[in-house]
């Protein structure tokens, strides 16, 4: 008996807890050359996460860098998704398939500065950054 309520509570335990990550934060680095200086901190314009239930990514724009274009490539399947998005807005979705694999995630600015980053979906939803 006292097994079985541990396995009900452990069982209930993963039901009501978020035990499936739904949200993924993708790591954003810019493909230029910059100058290094090993007291500062490198701040990005951008936010990226990807929604598992939403199948989408979402983008917070913390500074005004004009038109972005957006282009999600599942570098596994060819699949690609493009968007043009405007940074004044402060924010972006960029809805995709969802499909299994390794995504590329590049963002290029009106000035040509190209910002990427890399995530992958698998069959069960678990995402690694």
């Amino acid at each position: 008996m006292k097994r079985i309520l541990m396995l009900l509570s452990f069982i209930l335990l993963l039901t009501s807890s978020n035990f499936f990550q739904e949200e993924v934060y993708i790591r954003i680095d810019i493909e230029k050359p910059v100058e290094f200086d090993p007291r500062s901190i490198t701040i990005y314009p951008m936010d990226c996460i990807y929604s598992i239930p939403d199948k989408a990514i979402y983008i917070a724009f913390f500074e005004n860098i004009g038109e972005v274009a957006v282009e999600v490539t599942n570098t596994t399947t060819g699949e690609s998704y493009y968007e043009y998005v405007v940074s004044a807005d402060g924010q972006a979705v960029v809805t995709i398939a969802g499909t299994e694999g390794e995504y590329l995630l590049q963002m290029t600015t009106e000035d040509g500065d190209l910002y990427e980053g890399v995530f992958r979906i698998d069959r069960i939803n678990n995402l690694i950054e």
